[in-house]
């Protein structure tokens, strides 16, 4: 898996245009996350509503990616991940991950 801090979608396809960017295995394996400006900019300057913005938006970025689903350009739209929200009292809860048997 890599993340891509692009902060523009036409870094994607200047990424593309060389030649060995489209054999890494993260990009043949759709395991590339790509950053829009937004979410690079939390990224880059961490802050405590940075890092809780940031942990919101990349972490079903992150599911999809590990399962080989992460889209070859920015995604206007929520990731196909769980689709839930860390933010809030109750957040332990909606986050915990489930026990693998």
């Amino acid at each position: 898996m890599v993340v891509f801090a692009t902060e523009e979608p036409s870094a994607i396809a200047r990424f593309k245009k060389v030649p060995t960017f489209n054999t890494l295995p993260a990009v043949v394996e759709h395991r590339a996350i790509y950053l829009d400006k937004d979410l690079s900019g939390a990224a880059y300057f961490v802050t405590p509503l940075s890092l809780t913005y940031a942990l919101d938006r990349l972490t079903p970025q992150l599911e999809d990616a590990a399962a080989g689903r992460a889209p070859s350009a920015w995604s206007t739209r929520p990731s196909s991940g769980s689709g839930r929200s860390c933010r809030g009292p109750r957040r332990a809860r909606r986050c915990r991950r489930p026990a693998r048997g």
